[in-house]
């Protein structure tokens, strides 16, 4: 498939050997995460649009990478550079959803079947995890550690359970009132990462960042004010888990 959307076209002839391997390797990276994430349905869907905005955002940002040499269906017999990274993975993602919808609009306008059977070949395969208690998100509230119901998640999400949010805390993260974060359990986080946080039998969702001697678990929220640990302290604190997704909630 050339192009799904369409907007953006490799003009290979006026790149340089450099320029075109290295964006070459965005592109297998991006097809390499999209068959990781939604199989060889994904894989059909695979564009240059979305190989562009994995090479702009990796570009800005300059993420870890991984780097390797692959066989693949459409090149068999030779190995090929793939370059992978939170930003491919991101694009893939992007890729599915924009599919997905350019596939319904088909659908309601055109009436093509194809169009409409590629959308359901291309439904992420869902598992169910618990939804636990509440979480704070802006002052601490008991954490009621019973579950209240179980919710669908896609499989490629690698989490144990999910936490509903209450308050503004976290909005400039992208995380509001209400909405679902999914958490991957794990007794320690990276400085700077979203983390499910146990204070004293009570829980709250915030960054956190160690220093020598003292733990700050910070709102991304300017109206509030961060929550610092130190000495004695940081025996109440204890990460539940790392944060890796979340569902807004609309109504």
């Amino acid at each position: 498939m050339k192009s799904l959307f369409g907007y953006i076209i490799v003009n290979k002839p006026e790149m340089k050997f450099k320029e075109f391997d290295l964006y070459h390797a965005y592109y297998c990276g991006l097809c390499r995460s999209l068959k990781k994430c939604y199989g060889m349905a994904g894989q059909i869907s695979l564009s240059y649009d979305m190989t562009f905005l994995a090479m702009l955002l990796s570009g800005l940002y300059e993420p870890e990478e991984t780097c390797s040499r692959e066989r693949c269906v459409a090149h068999p017999l030779s190995r090929h550079m793939a370059i992978e990274n939170i930003f491919t993975e991101y694009a893939a993602d992007m890729n599915v959803l924009l599919t997905m919808y350019k596939c319904e609009d088909d659908w309601q306008d055109e009436k093509k079947l194809w169009a409409r059977i590629f959308s359901w070949m291309l439904m992420p395969k869902m598992k169910k995890i618990p939804l636990i208690g509440a979480i704070a998100c802006g002052e601490p509230i008991t954490a009621e550690q019973n579950i209240e119901k179980m919710v669908d998640v896609p499989e490629n999400i690698r989490c144990d359970f999910s936490l509903t949010c209450h308050g503004d805390s976290m909005v400039d993260a992208g995380i509001h009132d209400k909405d679902v974060v999914y958490i991957r359990i794990q007794p320690e986080v990276e400085n700077g990462e979203i983390a499910a946080v146990r204070i004293d039998g009570e829980a709250t969702l915030k960054r956190v960042y160690y220093n020598p001697g003292t733990l700050t678990l910070m709102p991304a929220n300017p109206a509030y004010a961060p929550m610092i640990y130190t000495g004695p302290q940081l025996e109440e604190v204890h990460i539940e888990g790392k944060a890796v997704g979340w569902t807004h909630w609309v109504g």
